[in-house]
């Protein structure tokens, strides 16, 4: 089986085109305002160093957010219109996810990943990992900062690891806060190809793909976007 999964979440545009057991080829760049075209450099450039032609691939992938509604809309387009026109199924993720998974595999570490949101909020979520699992210990989360710390510091959580883009505003008050949070180099705060193949890869072992119609975005500002969250275009 070949995938071809993305993410537009973040600022990086990042494709990843893998098999069940490895990454064939992947790519990311900044996102350029004004430049849709960009994600489907990325995909061909792709398909050209795995010798691949988009028909040939059996399964689309792409990260649904939270995240940058621009960047959503861009992706869950490509996606649903590559899926469409060549009747192939898709495999959705959180955008969340295709960050934390730059952490696995690590042995018995938390996680969190922690995203700008802009307005003194963030998007997070919790991981727990060991040798064997990747395990998700919380929902996608929208929350102010100041009360995302606290919950922090009030679960004395250990050890814990962090990567995201929030770091960029809040690493210096975490590392104030506890001495005992780590934190993942700048490289790893988005997603990557590499972690886009490994989260695509579990997802096809557990989970069943579904048809392009199905593929929603996920808007924690749901009040805010001119897209319903539950329309299926």
């Amino acid at each position: 089986m070949k995938y071809l999964s993305i993410d537009t979440s973040t600022r990086f545009s990042v494709v990843a085109l893998c098999d069940e057991k490895r990454l064939i080829a992947g790519k990311s760049r900044p996102y350029e305002k004004g430049r849709t075209d960009a994600i489907d450099k990325l995909i061909l450039s792709c398909l050209k160093k795995g010798k691949i032609r988009l028909d040939q691939v059996d399964c689309f992938g792409v990260g649904r957010g939270p995240g940058s509604f621009t960047g959503l809309r861009i992706g869950l387009s490509t996606i649903k219109g590559f899926s469409y026109a060549f009747n192939k199924p898709c495999l959705v993720f959180s955008s969340l996810d295709a960050i934390a998974f730059n952490a696995d595999p690590l042995c018995n570490k938390k996680v969190c990943v922690v995203v700008d949101a802009r307005r003194e909020n963030v998007y997070s979520r919790f991981y727990e990992a060991d040798s064997l699992n990747f395990r998700r210990t919380s929902k996608d989360l929208l929350i102010k900062s100041d009360e995302w710390k606290k919950r922090l510091v009030a679960k004395s959580m250990k050890d814990l690891y962090f990567l995201g883009d929030g770091l960029k505003l809040y690493q210096k008050d975490l590392k104030d806060r506890a001495r005992d949070f780590k934190f993942f180099k700048e490289a790893l705060w988005y997603p990557t190809p590499e972690s886009l193949a490994k989260l695509t890869q579990q997802i096809a072992r557990t989970e069943k793909p579904i048809d392009s119609f199905q593929v929603t975005p996920v808007y924690l500002y749901e009040k805010d976007c001119q897209v319903s969250p539950v329309l299926k275009c």
